[in-house]
């Protein structure tokens, strides 16, 4: 059996342990795209995943990883941790080259959100830089505060519900959980319906060249416009924000966002102004 095709099957057999422990279609496909990655470099280095070293893993880190963010290439060098820990629980593969001292120092910052002002110019530019695609993406995240890998697996066709005049989607996110959000947009709404009337299903994005796209595009943005380096989720954060400016409503903004506990649904939007001026007058004794 050539390596390629050996690695081919350690990987499917690899994805099946994923839906053996029941995990979600999201962190399956957060795997697959992880281990399609190193499948091609193994492919250009003619070697099998039992051949792997330190220094190949530095290499794969060095030359396939570089364009990602930093928090992208620790995901990914995770993933291919977990691989070689399962392959090592079944007797496959003995050795783990994937060491925690690859993983890249983050430094803890202040969480920031995309403004209204700000997400107007960047959407702008994604008309302009970019395909239909990733302009709805741009609008679900930042309107209905979807994750970007939310994003990459809805399906038009099946997950969108209407009531009356407006638009919903089931959203499948971490942990198999569903939840129904509203589409708040109306230019997302009459995107969707396009798409929908074309006969566009699933959206055309593996959730890994999807984000990929938007980090190069955001940290462009980022230097020609003299904006702050964004990521996906700062959009969802921007929606948190806005959401709970106009009502207050914690146990709306928890569900809406799909978290279950509130003090992860309060880290969102700890950066909120608080105008503590303009209380409404029922408070007053």
């Amino acid at each position: 059996m050539d390596k390629a095709r050996a690695n081919a099957e350690k990987i499917a057999f690899f994805l099946d342990t994923v839906t053996d422990r029941r995990l979600s279609e999201h962190t399956r496909r957060t795997y697959d795209t992880a281990l399609t990655d190193i499948y091609g470099y193994l492919l250009d280095k003619d070697k099998g995943f039992e051949e792997v070293s330190l220094f190949d893993i530095r290499d794969y880190k060095k030359t396939r990883l570089g364009d990602f963010a930093p928090s992208t290439q620790n995901l990914k060098l995770s993933v291919l941790r977990k691989f070689y820990d399962v392959m090592g629980e079944y007797g496959v593969i003995s050795y783990n080259p994937v060491v925690k001292s690859f993983n890249n120092r983050l430094e803890k910052k202040a969480l920031t959100y995309v403004t209204e002002d700000n997400y107007k110019i960047i959407e702008n530019y994604f008309k302009e830089n970019s395909s239909d695609n990733y302009v709805l993406g741009l609008r679900l995240m930042f309107f209905s505060g979807l994750r970007v890998g939310e994003v990459g697996i809805t399906d038009l066709i099946s997950d969108v519900i209407f009531q009356g005049d407006k638009m919903y989607l089931k959203v499948h996110g971490k942990g198999a959980k569903e939840r129904v959000v509203p589409v708040f947009s109306w230019a997302a709404v009459r995107q969707i319906k396009e798409f929908r009337s074309s006969h566009q299903s699933l959206l055309p994005l593996r959730v890994g060249s999807f984000t990929q796209t938007y980090d190069y595009h955001l940290k462009k943005i980022s230097k020609k416009l003299s904006l702050p380096v964004y990521s996906c989720h700062d959009f969802r954060r921007g929606f948190a924000v806005n959401l709970y400016k106009q009502t207050h409503d914690l146990e709306l903004l928890r569900v809406l966002l799909g978290h279950e506990s509130y003090n992860t649904t309060l880290m969102y939007i700890r950066n909120a102004t608080v105008k503590i001026y303009d209380l409404p007058p029922s408070l007053y004794a």
